[in-house]
């Protein structure tokens, strides 16, 4: 009885460890994307060649994040996030040394791949340990998590400035305290990948035998970033106020913060296509709402419930995960579910900008629109093959 207590604790204390990293990681990205663009415009550096180096740096976890199973296989997984997370303060160290827009860009790119490989590995982590009953809770606190980390690497900045290097000194303490829970710890390890689990070609095939299964990731990393990059350009097409932007990223984020913990109870009370259900409705009738309404605080209050149930679509997809892939697989799943999410990423600015500029900003929120209930077309399409589809 004793041994059993000891080995729950010693997965629930893994879990917190895994929680703890994903917070680490999401406040790097909440940090670094907002400093980056400043630095570079107090540089002089155009807007377009600012867009360019950005989007050098987002090719970078959709390149190596198929990688990250492989370094799993041969490395455990505290090493491992011990390993990234050492990295990732060196860093951070190096960006109070430079100020040159190639250096940061290079430097910003290095971030990219380790801050997504922390994020990925501790996902894989926390899918293969939270116990079924509680997985939906376990997922919606960390997606939780993961949207406080990602708020406060911007109220970090709104603090201590954006041309002082007391931010980076603060995530440089933080992520500094994250080791000795991977050092020191006793706590669960993770399954290694299986060598037939791991390469391009098995991403590939995940992504094209079961794509009801990552399609969440497509669709909330696409509205994600179109309605954050453009949600400001909609504003002033609407005829709103200008300071309306950063209101509706607040109210995003907040939603982000508030609705995923009862999103993953919900999910495990009724079941995950309930949940799924229930976010469609949202996701596809959100943009319509905003389309009819013109009174600001109602505004506010649709895109932090609308923002908050897309967000839920992620939780979604990685219950989904945990359910159809066992240890052994769990991290090139994941691996292939980040990848999509990368994807959604990359092809979501150049589609809502398009939308907005030859259309304008009804056609943008219908695109979001549209894009909100691909998950559950995909998911009651592939539910009935999802025994056959399962990749062996």
């Amino acid at each position: 009885m004793t041994r059993h207590k000891d080995f729950k604790a010693s997965i629930w204390i893994s879990i917190a460890i895994a929680l703890v990293c994903g917070f680490a990681s999401s406040i790097g990205f909440g940090i670094l994307a907002p400093l980056f663009t400043m630095r570079m415009d107090d540089l002089k550096i155009s807007n377009a060649e600012i867009g360019v180096m950005v989007t050098i740096v987002g090719l970078a976890p959709l390149v190596f994040t198929p990688f990250v199973p492989n370094f799993m296989a041969r490395v455990s997984v505290k090493p491992a996030l011990a390993i990234a997370i050492s990295l990732v303060i060196a860093l951070y160290a190096l960006l109070t040394q430079f100020d040159g827009p190639l250096m940061w860009t290079f430097l910003r790119f290095l971030f990219a791949i380790l801050l997504t490989f922390l994020f990925v590995a501790s996902e894989s982590w926390i899918l293969e340990l939270a116990p079924e009953k509680y997985r939906g809770r376990v997922l919606g606190l960390y997606a939780t998590i993961f949207s406080g980390g990602f708020g406060l690497g911007g109220v970090l900045i709104s603090i201590f400035g954006y041309q002082s290097n007391a931010t980076i000194y603060v995530a440089i303490a933080i992520n500094i305290l994250v080791l000795p829970l991977l050092l020191m710890v006793k706590s669960q390890s993770a399954t290694k990948p299986h060598a037939s689990q791991i390469g391009y070609k098995k991403i590939i095939a995940n992504i094209f035998l079961t794509p009801f299964l990552f399609i969440p990731a497509l669709a909330m990393g696409g509205i994600e970033t179109a309605a954050f990059n453009f949600f400001p350009i909609w504003v002033r097409k609407t005829g709103l106020h200008d300071n309306m932007a950063g209101f509706l990223i607040s109210a995003a984020a907040l939603g982000n913060l508030l609705l995923q913990g009862p999103i993953g109870i919900l999910a495990d009370k009724k079941g995950r296509k309930t949940a799924m259900i229930f976010i469609a409705i949202v996701a596809f009738l959100g943009p319509f709402a905003l389309m009819l309404t013109h009174n600001p605080a109602a505004i506010l209050l649709i895109v932090a419930i609308w923002s908050g149930c897309v967000t839920g679509y992620y939780t979604m997809g990685l219950m989904g995960l945990a359910q159809h892939y066992a240890a052994g697989q769990l991290s090139i799943a994941n691996a292939s579910f980040g990848t999509m999410y990368c994807l959604g990423q990359f092809v979501a600015p150049l589609i809502g900008g398009a939308l907005l500029q030859v259309f304008g900003a009804n056609a943008f929120m219908l695109g979001l629109a549209i894009t909100g209930i691909l998950p559950i077309l995909f998911f009651v399409s592939g539910k009935n093959t999802a025994k056959n589809a399962l990749v062996s």
